[in-house]
């Protein structure tokens, strides 16, 4: 698998970088953390054309998917924008984001309450 760097140059993206993109492995992985763990909405954009035409995407997707892990947050939600500029167009009009606010605000990925925190 490649990717095309900013110069044009066909770079390779590495076999342990590359099974971050796997979604049935990241799954995997994510079941491991604790039920209870913090949960995390990713987002991924591209705003250039350029961008977009070397497909920047699966580059963020593998550092976000690696942070979230590494931090030990199960990821709910993923979701992508391409061509949408973030100084340009104010969060309240860009619809994957509004989407995802929806979703937080009616506790859709809450994550279980501890014993602790429960009430008799």
């Amino acid at each position: 698998m490649y990717y095309t760097d900013n110069q044009g140059n066909r770079v390779p993206i590495s076999e342990a970088d590359q099974r971050w993109l796997n979604d049935s492995w990241f799954h995997t992985q994510q079941l491991k953390l604790p039920t209870d763990a913090p949960r995390a909405a990713l987002t991924y954009r591209v705003s250039t054309k350029g961008q977009v035409d070397h497909d920047d995407i699966p580059l963020q997707k593998i550092e976000c998917r690696k942070f979230a892990q590494n931090h030990g947050w199960r990821v709910v939600a993923e979701a992508a924008e391409k061509g949408i500029s973030g100084s340009k167009v104010s969060a309240s009009k860009r619809d994957v984001i509004q989407k995802l606010r929806e979703e937080a605000e009616k506790k859709s990925w809450a994550r279980p309450k501890k014993k602790s925190e429960t009430t008799i």
